[in-house]
């Protein structure tokens, strides 16, 4: 057995009087790469600062036998390392193989392939691999580079962390067996608690109608004295059913909602048609960023209704090309019908404070519920349609702009690394819409299970050309 060089016990983490997450005990050993996995907010970050000693946890301790580094997202501003002939990709490549040369201790690697190109993530996944003397815990959104290096999974869900021993795929298979036992879970309290809402409503029902019958005015002869006293009783019998079914219903609790996208059904009507095969077409097209030719000579057609990926290295002209798309450059020819809707990073960072039915209606011909459809196929709840939209939470926002970018009143979707930052649940919704839109999609991304997942064909720009993969 590895040694145990990382213990987490009894450990919580509240802000003011809400509980964050909780675990009983989770351990780390020499050689595991151990995945952190869970929705935005649900506190990942937070749990790597509690293990590097960042920042202190609310109750329980931690025992740490070796010595951590951590890497985030403000590595940049937190180090001095800089290389001016380097990108900014480029520098946290190289800060990260940095971090990995130590071959020992803990290195906790927060989102670390965020913005990576497809071969720099392989040699990351190579390197880490090779870790064998120390213990390396990873929380990232990114499937494809989890199934690749981990050996253990940390999922916080419902303010408990579990762990799932094994690697990615693993987990999946375990998760699955665990939310369909959820949802059986969830579909017994839905009728326990329907019975029990029953069998209230029917006493309450019946004590009524003897206090109205009690309380009519008549001469009460004897019998009729026994038979009020009769009622009485009958009413004080009644009380006891109603007061202890309703602790019965009280110690039912609360079940959390599961949420599962499975599929998205897109009205028939919303959309303008796009008679042209090919909507968007380039001849002998040259594209240049400053002095650098990224595209030389480079034809292509996307027919319409495809679901078109972009991949390439960093730096290799991707947002370049979808930038000249959109800007109709002289040397693409756009079908005179084509209308775009783009999704741009960190859009869902909104702060209108209309309400999330009014605020989706923007520029969309769908009806209110059709939305409402919708907004129940990507999880979110009906009673949220008159909050205003700064007062959800993140992943909701998320979830709400995806929505907003497919329901425009457009034909073709533009979307630029939208999964950088997503959460599970988001990206799971991102490839349903994708999937299902009756329009054409174009999407850059490096994340190559995202790519897998939702592409008809694939282009790779890859030395001034635009190869084409299906």
């Amino acid at each position: 057995m590895a040694k145990e060089v990382i213990k987490l016990i009894d450990i919580e983490m509240s802000f003011a009087d809400k509980t964050l997450f909780h675990t009983d005990k989770l351990i780390g050993h020499i050689g595991e790469v151990i995945g952190i996995v869970g929705n935005n907010g649900v506190g990942k970050t937070t749990l790597l600062n509690i293990i590097c000693g960042n920042t202190k946890s609310t109750k329980g301790r931690i025992i740490c036998d070796v010595l951590c580094k951590k890497f985030d997202q403000n590595w940049f501003s937190n180090n001095d390392y800089t290389n001016l002939n380097h990108s900014a990709g480029e520098q946290q490549r190289d800060f990260l193989y940095k971090m990995l040369c130590t071959k020992q201790g803990c290195l906790l690697l927060d989102e670390p392939t965020n913005f990576m190109d497809i071969q720099t993530r392989e040699n990351l996944i190579k390197t880490i691999k090779s870790y064998k003397n120390g213990i390396i815990i990873i929380a990232s959104h990114d499937r494809y580079f989890l199934k690749n290096v981990v050996t253990k999974i940390w999922d916080i869900e419902n303010k408990e962390i579990r762990e799932y021993i094994g690697t990615y795929e693993d987990y999946e298979k375990q998760k699955e067996l665990h939310l369909l036992k959820q949802q059986y879970e969830k579909e017994e309290y839905i009728r326990e608690k329907k019975h029990l809402e029953t069998i209230i409503l029917n006493n309450k029902e019946q004590r009524l109608r003897l206090e109205k019958n009690k309380n009519t005015k008549s001469f009460e002869k004897p019998s009729r004295l026994a038979a009020t006293k009769d009622k009485s009783t009958a009413v004080k019998r009644i009380d006891r059913t109603i007061k202890n079914v309703e602790k019965r219903l009280e110690s039912l609790g609360e079940i959390n909602d599961i949420p599962i996208v499975q599929t998205i059904h897109f009205p028939e009507g919303n959309f303008r048609e796009l008679h042209n095969k090919y909507p968007i077409r380039a001849e002998l097209l040259n594209l240049y960023y400053e002095d650098k030719q990224l595209l030389k000579d480079v034809s292509f057609q996307f027919a319409n209704k495809l679901k078109i990926a972009i991949t390439g290295k960093n730096g290799s002209g991707k947002s370049t090309l979808i930038k000249n798309i959109l800007d109709n450059h002289p040397n693409i020819i756009l079908s005179k019908m084509v209308k775009f809707s783009v999704f741009k990073q960190f859009h869902f960072e909104v702060s209108s404070t209309k309400n999330l039915i009014n605020y989706l209606q923007e520029d969309s011909n769908f009806s209110r519920q059709d939305i409402i459809n919708l907004l129940r196929e990507i999880g979110i709840d009906a009673s949220l349609l008159n909050v205003p939209i700064n007062k959800l939470s993140g992943g909701q926002k998320t979830r709400i702009e995806l929505l907003k970018v497919f329901i425009k009143d457009a034909n073709v979707v533009i979307l630029d690394e939208p999964t950088n930052s997503l959460d599970m649940i988001s990206i799971r919704a991102l490839e349903v819409l994708i999937k299902n839109y009756p329009g054409l999609v174009i999407f850059v991304s490096h994340d190559m299970e995202f790519v897998k997942n939702c592409a008809d064909e694939i282009y790779t720009i890859e030395n001034k050309t635009l190869k084409r993969y299906k």
